[in-house]
């Protein structure tokens, strides 16, 4: 944030509450109210990297069953045990995983509790997915094992004949084929899990720091309890800036509205209403006036549109917070006079 960021302005919707907005007090409300939920996901990938004198020729010019094993397991000159479908489908898997994660926390890794149940709900859908997935590599090992080799002999001496000595590919084969785990091994490599911790809400107190390291510890802990909430805040109003923005893109190019955009944008802002950890008041007013834009009157969605975008950036210069402003239609000074013209408006 290259600007100063106004706290106690993003936080009015707390003041009313009656919550000091001071970093312990901060720090304590933000542990109450959520944890910090992370992912990781893992296997073993079966990778073998290929020695420089083996890459470089034409695939094109190699036999149907190279070019077909070349399609299925070597990528970046590596090769890869496990066939491309399904290494494809596991790491489609991994990264629905991590989209369930972000669709959840508003920094990231900070999740409302609220939001847990639904959370680990869907992850559980996901994770039993990977591991059938995984089991059903388990089930073919034997026969993607014995594919695999006679696929690396073929390559081997297709592409390196002329320029590996017979003794070197022989014993890359071998390097090879020692390198393979077991099916017991692949499969117990295979995690998906979750990481669940509180919120710190207190700075680090280790025994026997000097007192400038405990200094450092501390302001650091500062630094995390008040970047988590402008970073929240922050996303929330650039998701559904962003979401606006495209409405009114497409409204100039077409004089329409689209039913995908306008359903986008619904579920952008119930989204952002439900994750509104912080009770940002602008965040609140968005979220209710767009969860209700419509396609049956164009142009009233297209001014209530115009209105949050508005809104929002005259918010965000005023608070310090960055939205990207490359996805909006309009430039700074657009947005100033629209902002002018309101104000005129309704002074009239």
């Amino acid at each position: 944030m290259s600007n100063p960021v106004k706290l106690k302005t993003l936080l009015e919707g707390l003041s009313d509450k009656g919550i000091a907005i001071r970093v312990g007090t901060l720090a304590r409300y933000t542990a109450e109210n959520g944890i910090l939920v992370d992912i990781s996901c893992g296997r073993s990938r079966g990778r073998f990297t290929l020695p420089p004198k083996l890459l470089g020729l034409a695939p094109e010019k190699w036999d149907e069953n190279t070019q077909t094993f070349f399609g299925d397991h070597v990528s970046m000159g590596r090769l890869t045990m496990v066939p491309k479908e399904l290494e494809d489908r596991l790491n489609q898997l991994d990264t629905r995983a991590r989209r369930v994660l972000r669709s959840h926390t508003v920094n990231g890794s900070y999740m409302p509790l609220s939001e847990f149940e639904d959370f680990k709900t869907e992850f559980e859908e996901v994770r039993e997915e990977y591991f059938k997935t995984i089991h059903e590599v388990v089930d073919q090992w034997d026969k993607i094992r014995a594919e695999f080799i006679a696929g690396v002999r073929n390559t081997v001496e297709t592409r390196g004949k002329r320029t590996v000595l017979k003794r070197d590919r022989e014993k890359l084969v071998g390097e090879i084929i020692r390198a393979i785990p077991t099916a017991r091994e692949y499969e117990a490599r295979a995690r998906m899990d979750v990481t669940v911790r509180a919120f710190p809400t207190t700075g680090g107190a280790a025994t026997g720091l000097a007192p400038d390291l405990q200094g450092l510890v501390d302001k650091t802990w500062k630094d995390d309890v008040v970047c988590n909430i402008v970073r929240s805040i922050e996303v929330n109003l650039g998701e559904i800036f962003a979401k606006a923005c495209n409405i009114a893109s497409n409204y100039a190019k077409t004089g329409k509205v689209e039913t995908r955009s306008v359903n986008a944008l619904s579920r952008a802002a119930l989204r952002v209403k439900k994750m509104n950890v912080f009770a940002n008041p602008l965040l609140e007013k968005l979220a209710t006036t767009l969860a209700s834009v419509t396609v049956d009157d164009p142009e009233q969605a297209e001014f209530q549109v115009e209105e949050a975008i508005v809104d929002a950036w005259d918010y965000a210069r005023s608070t310090g917070i960055t939205l990207d402003m490359d996805c909006c239609p309009f430039d700074e000074v657009a947005l100033e006079k629209m902002l002018k013209s309101r104000v005129a408006a309704a002074a009239v």
